[in-house]
């Protein structure tokens, strides 16, 4: 799964935990002792599962993160020169757009 996708799954999996609350506090307003302790249950037990989500995601997020860390690692001790290169040009492009300005 590309990024962007994780990023866009993670964002609708936040927004429909935003609904959820909204409706299930909505309907709390209007209910008693036992049916608010219901609610309170549903609340809890989606809260629940959403911090396991966003954990797991969070997990995912960092093993990627690691994964390309070590392959840029790899790459620069292989080729040091070209990497000295890359970071010359990137230099030299962001000093000229500075400048511009």
């Amino acid at each position: 799964m590309k990024s962007s996708d994780k990023t866009s799954s993670l964002s609708n999996e936040f927004s429909n935990i935003i609904k959820d609350f909204e409706s299930l506090l909505k309907e709390a307003d209007t209910l008693g002792g036992e049916e608010f302790a219901d609610v309170k249950e549903k609340l809890l037990s989606r809260l629940t599962s959403a911090k396991k989500e966003m954990t797991k995601r969070g997990l995912d997020m960092a093993d990627k993160v690691h994964e390309t860390s070590a392959e840029v690692s790899e790459k620069i001790c292989d080729e040091p020169w070209k990497a000295v290169g890359t970071a010359a040009v990137v230099g030299l492009l962001i000093g000229y757009l500075f400048t511009r300005r």
